[in-house]
């Protein structure tokens, strides 16, 4: 038995999408990570640069930063 009201859920918004939404209106920005030598670091430029807020040059040993990467399984391609 249903009342004909028809409900929307929304996923809820979180406290810096307000702040990444203005940011998204901006060009990209090219940023240096330095020593990204661990997991989160990496992540969170990875995500930015997929987001388009940032451009980022990865500072710091390639070599540590490559095997973090293909630790935390991401997909980055490195040059």
């Amino acid at each position: 038995m249903t009342n004909g009201t028809a409900f929307t859920t929304q996923a809820p918004r979180h406290a810096c999408d307000d702040l990444l939404d203005c940011c998204r209106a901006l060009e990209t920005l090219v940023t240096s990570v330095v020593l990204s030598c661990e997991a989160t670091a990496l992540k969170g430029a990875v995500e930015a640069a997929h987001a388009r807020l940032i451009t980022p040059t990865l500072v710091g040993p390639r070599k540590k930063i490559r095997q973090i990467a293909q630790e935390a399984v991401l997909n980055w391609a490195f040059r």
